[in-house]
């Protein structure tokens, strides 16, 4: 407060006696308390402001390699109290590899690793990863292939459905590739059938399910029930029938031969099956509806009776 209030025109903003008492107390012979390690990462953004150049310079001082309980100390300081990813923070600790160390540490508290991951998708989006480069820190995750971390970066993107921008949706396609190709030669694993069906959401990311999109749809329309993604799966393919009806078709059929008959919302799967109908896709709408009748649901059985009749009077009239 002092310094954005006096110094906030100067590079250094903390007076000279303060970094002195943070010099000194970086020497945990002096001050080994773990509280006084998860401040530092706690606050490190409040640092960084202060005077980035002591920041840069003494980062390993703060994160200490080899002392774990002191680093784990300061790292989940950083992680979870972090509402902003800076770009300067980001890449500073990564330069110094402490990002890959949080990697390969264990923490008692999940959300630390939740977390970590999401930094890292921020740095995905931000340019600052690079799925294609395996050294990248967004490829290390893919390529660990942890079901937990996976899941994690899909739900993460999940989450940014309402905040949706073009930078987002210039990512989604590459990334999504790139899971789909670990995950779908998995699919004997209940984990990974998990992420395939978790994947399904993420047709509310993009603007046209394309050939590729479509490819990868189909696979996990198969188990969209696995981990009770049905509903959502129905309400995104609503939102694309308009422009693609054959393939949202397609996909709902492949749905309902995976086992899974969705009856919420109703009024989306009427109304998916209405626009069926009315785009041309008449065998696929009926496909649909007969396969609900079998399975002894019949609320589709009027929009099926009234297509039909209005089928026959066609024919009659010519």
């Amino acid at each position: 407060r002092y310094a954005r209030v006096f110094s906030k025109s100067e590079k250094v903003r903390w007076p000279l006696s303060i970094k002195e008492e943070f010099d000194k107390r970086l020497n945990r012979n002096i001050e080994p308390s773990l509280d006084f390690s998860l401040t530092l990462g706690k606050y490190l953004a409040n640092l960084a402001y202060l005077d980035m150049e002591w920041l840069e310079n003494k980062i390993n001082e703060i994160f200490l390699n080899d002392n774990e309980n002191h680093w784990k100390a300061a790292i989940e300081g950083y992680l979870f109290y972090a509402s902003t990813v800076h770009q300067e923070l980001y890449l500073l600790l990564r330069e110094n590899g402490h990002y890959e160390k949080a990697l390969n540490t264990e923490f008692e508290d999940n959300h630390i690793k939740e977390r970590l991951i999401q930094h890292i998708c921020v740095g995905y989006i931000e340019d600052w990863e690079n799925v294609e480069e395996q050294s990248s820190l967004i490829s290390k995750i893919i390529n660990r292939n942890k079901p937990n971390e996976l899941s994690e970066i899909v739900s993460f993107f999940w989450m940014l459905r309402e905040n949706l921008n073009d930078k987002i949706r210039s990512k989604v396609k590459q990334l999504w590739k790139a899971l789909f190709e670990n995950a779908a030669d998995k699919v004997d694993s209940l984990e990974y059938q998990k992420i395939l069906s978790n994947l399904s959401r993420w047709l509310v990311l993009v603007e046209e399910i394309d050939e590729e999109v479509y490819g990868w749809l189909k696979v996990s329309a198969r188990y969209v029930k696995t981990d009770y993604n049905s509903s959502f799966f129905v309400e995104y393919l609503l939102k694309h029938v308009d422009k693609t009806p054959g393939r949202v078709g397609e996909l709902f059929l492949e749905m309902l031969n995976s086992g899974a008959y969705p009856d919420y919302k109703k009024e989306n799967i009427e109304e998916i099956v209405e626009k069926l109908y009315g785009k041309g896709e008449k065998e696929i709408a009926d496909k649909i509806c007969n396969s609900y009748g079998e399975k002894g649901i019949y609320y589709l059985r009027d929009i099926y009776e009234k297509h039909h009749a209005a089928r026959l009077r066609s024919h009659s009239d010519e």
